[in-house]
């Protein structure tokens, strides 16, 4: 039995010099991810804050295609990777001026950033979409690394009008509205 307790004291000694020994303070949290902050000299600690780097420009899409049963569409969504994106619900889709009949229909989304403006720009296409029920888009403004935000939507001319969304989530950086149509939306840091 007194063996059989070194045995094991022995294992969990052993043990925790390998994991000890492997872990340093300056090693990141995640080695995939660029974090901020750790254990400074005197050993208090930092602000851990995770950095993610976004590439502009951003798109995702998705094909709808006509069902005979349903007699329209079918309906599906597209997600960015940084959260944005939308969704469509079934039978929803009036395809755009010139689409052959029952043609599948290609949906997507394609986000810039516009570095002077400090603006995100969002596209839905294809231009000339109408919807029967209403669609709804999510943004996301994660990249702009800013608490206070505003939505606007961008007419023909370029000009931007201030919208209200219908949902908004201030701790995870998205918002949501619903629409009829699609058009161009930006989002800008609050001045």
């Amino acid at each position: 039995m007194k063996t059989f307790i070194k045995l094991i004291a022995i294992l969990a000694a052993t043990t925790a010099l390998v994991f000890f020994a492997g872990c340093e303070k300056s090693q990141p949290v995640a080695p995939s991810a660029d974090y901020t902050g750790g254990i400074n000299d005197y050993g208090e600690n930092q602000d851990f804050t995770k950095k993610i780097k976004y590439e502009f420009p951003m798109s995702a899409s998705c094909v709808l295609t006509y069902d005979e049963s349903l007699g329209g569409y079918r309906g599906g969504g597209a997600f960015l990777s940084e959260g944005s994106g939308f969704i469509i619900p079934w039978n929803s889709l009036i395809p755009p001026p010139g689409t052959p009949k029952r043609a599948p229909v290609t949906i997507d989304i394609m986000v810039d950033r516009d570095n002077v403006t400090e603006e995100l720009i969002f596209d839905f296409g294809p231009c000339g979409c109408q919807f029967s029920w209403p669609v709804t888009l999510i943004f996301s403004w994660k990249a702009l690394g800013a608490k206070n935000v505003q939505l606007f939507y961008i007419d023909e001319n370029g000009n931007r009008i201030e919208m209200q969304p219908e949902d908004i989530n201030v701790f995870e950086q998205w918002m949501l509205i619903k629409v009829n149509h699609f058009s161009r939306y930006a989002i800008a840091i609050s001045r």
